[in-house]
């Protein structure tokens, strides 16, 4: 990584490894999206997290339809709450405004939601949600 980085979540696409979020060594919230290509042996800085501010968590939720969903968490006393949600756009390397899943958690999973299906016609394997 470019960057070192704790507490992060990893998504895994096209060949290549993302690191989102997280924290330095100093406790403050990366706002970074980190790409590693498998082939090339290289990392690279794709975006940050728009509208977060530091002490964040920044998880990755799911990815549904090429669009990783991603939830900013602030700390709250002994809550994370979560306040806000975009879709990262994998094709366009867009970010989207998405609604907040649930505005109070305790703990909140890392969750892929892939699933294979086979195309009747062409037997290629599809992806869908």
């Amino acid at each position: 990584m470019l960057n070192a980085r704790t507490t992060h979540a990893f998504h895994i696409f096209d060949d290549k490894i993302l690191a989102i979020g997280g924290f330095d060594d100093d406790g403050n919230g990366m706002l970074s999206i980190e790409s590693y290509d498998i082939h090339f042996d290289q990392w690279t800085i794709l975006t940050s997290i728009p509208g977060a501010i530091s002490k964040t968590w920044p998880q990755s939720l799911g990815t549904v339809n090429r669009r990783i969903y991603i939830s900013v968490f602030h700390t709250s006393n002994s809550f994370i709450v979560m306040q806000e949600g975009y879709f990262f756009d994998l094709d366009t390397q867009q970010w989207i405004k998405a609604p907040v899943v649930h505005e109070r958690a305790r703990y909140c999973p890392t969750v892929q939601l892939r699933f294979p299906k086979k195309c009747p016609s062409c037997k290629q394997t599809l992806f869908h949600h």
